[in-house]
């Protein structure tokens, strides 16, 4: 044997064995995301887009930014139309 069918061998078992190491870490993960409890998201406030866990969390938000930065389809359109063209600036679209 050669020293590059020497060296090829060598690297596919290197190969083989992260591949292997890869599948079992996503099985690992794939287990601990379906042993995770299945949260209900609340579809809270006026804007028909934003979804939270709690309404703790969506009243934070709406009081933090959310009323003043929403962009759904039912956001009051005096906010809505500005803040969508500053959107497409700012993301280089106009």
């Amino acid at each position: 044997m050669d020293v590059m069918s020497e060296a090829l061998r060598a690297c596919q078992k290197t190969s083989m064995r992260w591949i292997h190491h890869l599948k079992m870490r996503i099985r690992e993960l794939i287990n601990v995301v379906l042993a995770v409890p299945k949260i209900k998201f609340l579809f809270l406030g006026g804007c028909g887009e934003a979804y939270y866990c709690s309404t703790s969390g969506a009243e934070a938000d709406w009081e933090s930014s959310h009323s003043l930065l929403c962009t759904g389809e039912r956001s009051d359109p005096a906010h809505r139309e500005p803040l969508l063209k500053f959107n497409k600036h700012a993301n280089g679209m106009i």
